[in-house]
């Protein structure tokens, strides 16, 4: 995905992701560029089990600066009020 957001945009032009830090459970990031199982629920659906990359801050800017992105911050977001464990990241970065 990476080569094509960099391919698609101009240089010097924004790229901003907002992307899961922790998940459900209050896993954390991994440190490995691996993909875990996840369950996604949906409203009034049954739990939609998918393959999801959760990657600490440090190792999605290396990967972002390898294929020619400048990371400019990257950002922690908790819940203002609630009990729910999810943390997300939101990334700055230019082409």
């Amino acid at each position: 995905m990476l080569p094509s957001l960099r391919d698609g945009l101009r240089p010097g032009a924004p790229l901003v992701l907002s992307l899961l830090h922790t998940d459900l459970h209050g896993r954390g990031p991994s440190t490995d560029v691996a993909p875990r199982e996840q369950m996604i629920l949906l409203r009034d659906d049954p739990p939609l089990p998918v393959h999801m990359w959760l990657l600490a801050p440090q190792l999605r800017e290396d990967l972002l600066t390898g294929y020619g992105f400048r990371v400019e911050a990257v950002d922690l977001l908790h819940q203002p009020e609630g009990n729910t464990p999810v943390i997300l990241q939101l990334v700055r970065a230019r082409r």
